[in-house]
């Protein structure tokens, strides 16, 4: 948990520097609005009804997320999922790539890459990702997306990459 004004980066970037989940725990929880996480893999988190299924690779209530890889993590459990790869608000993410990420409530999982209000996502890819609403992103409002792309996201409901009030700014 990142809860103080500081910047957590790896030193040899996202290729060789890995924060797992072992499947069984959220990875990343950053709760500060000038902290930084930068350069990591983040893999195989899992958001359970203890977490109150939300964010299985990174959960944000603030702060920064950037030059990372959010793969292979899911929220799930209880009666929702709430962002397989990453759970924003009031928060900035930038330069990520998000993929494989998913929600695991079959009737009520939002935001398979990510889900959230009141956040930024700037130059990053959010792809193969699944979930029942949102496959790619979920917002609750107040979400911009600048120079992006989501696309190849998987759902069960009616839409297909996206599911709210988003707003696209050369994307």
């Amino acid at each position: 948990t990142v809860t103080n004004t500081v910047t957590l980066r790896s030193v040899n970037g996202p290729a060789q520097t890995t924060i797992h989940g072992g499947g069984s725990v959220p990875c990343v929880r950053i709760t500060h609005a000038n902290a930084v996480v930068e350069g990591f893999t983040i893999r195989d988190g899992n958001s359970s009804a203890a977490n109150n299924s939300e964010g299985g690779g990174v959960y944000m209530s603030a702060g920064l997320l950037q030059q990372c890889v959010v793969v292979s993590n899911r929220a799930g459990g209880g009666s929702a999922a709430k962002g397989g790869g990453i759970y924003a608000f009031n928060a900035t993410i930038r330069n990520c790539l998000l993929y494989g990420n998913r929600g695991t409530v079959a009737a009520n999982s939002r935001g398979g890459g990510l889900y959230g209000w009141n956040f930024t996502v700037q130059h990053c890819t959010i792809c193969s990702n699944s979930g029942t609403w949102g496959g790619g992103i979920f917002s609750e409002g107040n979400v911009a997306v600048k120079n992006s792309i989501v696309m190849d996201n998987i759902v069960t409901s009616s839409d297909t990459n996206y599911y709210g009030t988003i707003t696209f700014d050369h994307s």
